[in-house]
Formats: C-alpha cells, structure tokens, sequence
C-alpha cells in the first residue's frame, strides 16, 4: 500500500495553541475551482482537536468535536490556508477552541 502525503502541516505549538498551512489545490478545491468549504471546516476541527490534545489527556479523554459553526467570508483559488487554533477554556472533561484562517496567495 502507498503511503500517502499529509494534505495539511503543522507549523507551530504553543501553550495554548497550534498552526498549521493547508494548500488549496485540486485535492481540496470544490467543482468551481475554490477551496470547498467543507475542507476548512475539516482543518478547523482538526487543530482544535490537537490543540485540545497537545494539554489534556488523550488516552483518557479523547478529544473530538461537539460543536462547530463556520463562515467562508472570501473564495480562495490558490495557494495556501494557515489556520490558528487557539484554546479558550480548558475545563476539566471539556474545552472550548477557536480557529481562524489566513490566506495567502491569490483570491477570487
């Protein structure tokens, strides 16, 4: 079996957060030639997710999604996505994470 390249990379860690670059190309372009809206959502759920992991404790409380709301203000073409996600609250079973993103590169 092939192993297959990550489509996003994390880039940075801090204390309470984590970025990453996500390219916007045809793996993760819509039929209309934009970035799907779906992919960012994948890549915000993503990095809060491994933000929450990188200070809770996985193997006891796995971190997962319970709820997500998204906004694509901007149709981007080309280039890459940064995302930041930054820990708000970290409760004890629980935590709250915000993710936003950056372009770089050509829009439409």
């Amino acid at each position: 079996m092939r192993k297959r390249a990550s489509w996003h990379r994390v880039l940075e860690t801090g204390e309470s957060y984590l970025k990453a670059r996500m390219p916007v190309d045809a793996r993760t372009r819509q039929p209309a030639g934009v970035l799907h809206g779906g992919v960012s959502v994948v890549l915000a759920e993503t990095l809060d997710s491994w933000a929450g992991s990188l200070v809770g404790k996985p193997e006891k409380h796995p971190d997962v999604g319970q709820e997500i709301n998204a906004n694509h203000v901007r149709a981007v073409s080309d280039g890459c996505v940064y995302g930041v996600a930054r820990l708000l609250h970290l409760g004890r079973t629980s935590h709250v994470a915000k993710a936003n993103h950056t372009v770089a590169v050509r829009r439409r």
